[in-house]
């Protein structure tokens, strides 16, 4: 997979300062108004996705900054990339989703992806939010998955569950302490307490296998692959 070009890179900086602009603002005591999106490195963050995209989607992202630099998006005032966005956005379906990755990646890496070597970003002080207030508690897993090793794999038990996010684990734990044999299909993998830190883009990472990236000054993401499971209890 081909990286981007210097007018690709010079579009997805213009689309995330579009999204997240330094604005002068005061009072302004903890910079959050003055911090754009570039500030935080949300573009090398979306390219970091881009690069593990499977080659159809990445072809696609390519089409969408061409036809934005087509526009002359780098050249236009701020309100005037913001109406060029909504009019992409109305072109199709494809064209909305692609928009909305753009958009929603750059909100979610400017305000959620902490700095590796501190595990804080500056604009949570803004927010009053501290960070992570320990480390993951120590919790043995007492599920044992089971993953089909073919196309096909037959289980029985009373209930189904396709899913065990915050409704399906609730569903299947109620029933399961009720006394039925509940089976839960899983694409991700087995996740409890010891998985999770108090921030949102590892698990985000690890529990959905989204190419999701890390703050990218001084790390580079690695994306665990979702695979097919099915946990049986």
């Amino acid at each position: 997979m081909s990286e981007l070009s210097e007018a690709r890179r010079a579009v997805l900086r213009s689309v995330c300062e579009t999204v997240v602009p330094s604005i002068p603002h005061e009072p302004d005591p903890t910079g959050l108004w003055g911090r754009s999106a570039t500030d935080m490195g949300a573009d090398q963050g979306i390219e970091q996705v881009f690069g593990q995209l499977p080659e159809e989607q990445f072809a696609g992202m390519m089409e969408l900054l061409d036809g934005l630099d087509q526009q002359g998006f780098t050249r236009l005032s701020q309100p005037s990339r913001e109406q060029v966005l909504r009019n992409v956005a109305m072109v199709g379906p494809e064209a909305a989703a692609g928009t909305s990755t753009l958009i929603g990646l750059t909100l979610f890496i400017t305000y959620g992806a902490p700095d590796p070597e501190t595990g804080q970003t500056p604009n949570w002080q803004a927010f009053a939010y501290p960070g992570p207030s320990a480390p993951p508690t120590a919790v043995e897993k007492t599920i044992e998955p089971i993953t089909p090793d073919g196309d096909e794999l037959t289980l029985e038990a009373d209930v189904c569950i396709v899913g065990s996010g915050a409704g399906g684990g609730v569903i299947a734990g109620t029933l399961a302490r009720a006394g039925l044999k509940v089976c839960v299909v899983e694409a991700a993998g087995y996740f409890n307490e010891s998985d999770f830190n108090q921030l949102e883009l590892p698990p985000t990472r690890t529990c959905t296998g989204a190419a999701v990236p890390t703050r990218p000054r001084t790390s580079t993401s690695r994306c665990t692959p979702a695979r097919a499971s099915a946990a049986e209890r």
